[in-house]
């Protein structure tokens, strides 16, 4: 949060000028579980967009390990959605 903030002002000059696609939310571990469900339900799912956007690609298995051993945060969840702002 903290790089996304000092790029924000060094390059835009004000912070609310820079465009932003993505959302962190700061959650205890213990609703990951619910987190997870509530973001399916949304129609989300953890994985990256195909080159064209349309469809959903899940992210390797090698790739999920790694994060689940090496890191504390989710992985990303996306929608893919034919509107530009979603």
């Amino acid at each position: 949060m903290r790089k996304r903030l000092l790029l924000a002002e060094r390059l835009y000059g004000f912070q609310a000028l820079r465009p932003v696609n993505d959302l962190d939310i700061l959650l205890h571990p213990e609703d990951a579980v619910r987190i997870d469900q509530v973001m399916r339900a949304l129609g989300f799912a953890q994985g990256k967009l195909s080159v064209d956007g349309k469809e959903l690609v899940p992210f390797a298995r090698r790739t999920q390990a790694f994060w689940r051993l090496n890191l504390t945060n989710l992985l990303p969840y996306v929608k893919a959605s034919c509107r530009e702002a979603v």
